[in-house]
């Protein structure tokens, strides 16, 4: 969702896909660490890939005691920055505006909010 909301601007003049794949993730070899978004041309478009991943607390691996497993204490997620989708598109950036973290993580917590308004109180 968020990889669409980096591109929108684009993907109202080209057809994009979004495609995101979740990748496991530990400090020295995990898929995630490795794992690098790309933009391929198709047929009908572009194809954007991003990556995620979510660490849970170790108690709850391998049929371990559940009683931590309650959300996640780290999420991350790897995007194919603006400037990358309009270079690969041969669009031209001047004057566009990179979208930050700091707006692609509110833009998380407007969904959430939306969705379970009635059971967070006031979060």
């Amino acid at each position: 969702m968020n990889q669409d909301y980096i591109a929108e601007s684009l993907s109202t003049e080209t057809k994009i896909e979004a495609k995101d794949e979740y990748k496991t993730f530990t400090a020295v070899s995990g898929e995630f660490s490795h794992a690098k978004p790309k933009i391929e041309k198709t047929s009908s478009g572009y194809e954007i890939d991003s990556f995620d991943h979510s660490a849970y607390q170790w108690k709850t691996w391998q049929g371990l005691d559940i009683a931590d497993y309650r959300a996640a204490y780290e999420i991350g997620a790897k995007f194919k920055s603006k400037e990358a989708i309009y270079r690969a598109m041969n669009a031209s950036f001047e004057g566009v505006i990179e979208t930050s973290c700091k707006e692609i993580n509110q833009r998380a917590i407007d969904l959430v909010k939306s969705k379970y308004r009635d059971n967070i109180g006031s979060v």
